[in-house]
């Protein structure tokens, strides 16, 4: 599904959506508008008892539009026959910020109708290499792509 973005929440329509709502741009003015726009899903927080400041989000884009589902390029070292340079059919970029507390946060994406996918972040048991900025964003050196 393309054209997908993240939209902050809105708790009186959607309550079990505690992390946001997943819009999708059906008028393709690059803007996610729960009123005008399709929610085809949305995101399930679970953060350590206290925490504050989690989020996750659609990173921005060069555009200062947030970045949706189906238009983030594949690496053009990639075979032609694989996509390279192309866009990623589907793929929903996502940026995570962890809270103010130590712990696991477990982000949950759920599609209307049942789709689910959830990750486990434990900001505090970073892997080798990892950092966390100020604003609880992992970072990962860049691993190298064989084509």
């Amino acid at each position: 599904m393309n054209g997908v973005g993240i939209a902050p929440r809105d708790l009186t329509l959607f309550p079990r959506y505690t992390g946001g709502l997943l819009v999708q741009d059906a008028n393709c003015d690059k803007r996610l508008d729960p009123a005008a726009d399709p929610v085809v899903g949305g995101l399930i927080g679970v953060a350590p008892q206290g925490a504050t400041g989690q989020a996750a989000t659609s990173p921005v884009g060069a555009d200062g539009k947030p970045v949706q589902s189906g238009s983030v390029l594949r690496h053009a070292l990639f075979p032609a026959a694989a996509g390279g340079g192309k866009p990623n059919p589907g793929l929903l970029p996502i940026e995570f910020r962890a809270g103010d507390k130590p712990g696991l946060y477990r982000p949950t994406v759920e599609l209307v109708g049942g789709t689910v996918t959830s990750s486990r972040l434990k900001p505090d048991s970073r892997s080798a290499g990892e950092t966390l900025n100020p604003a609880g964003v992992i970072s990962r050196p860049a691993a190298p792509i064989n084509p």
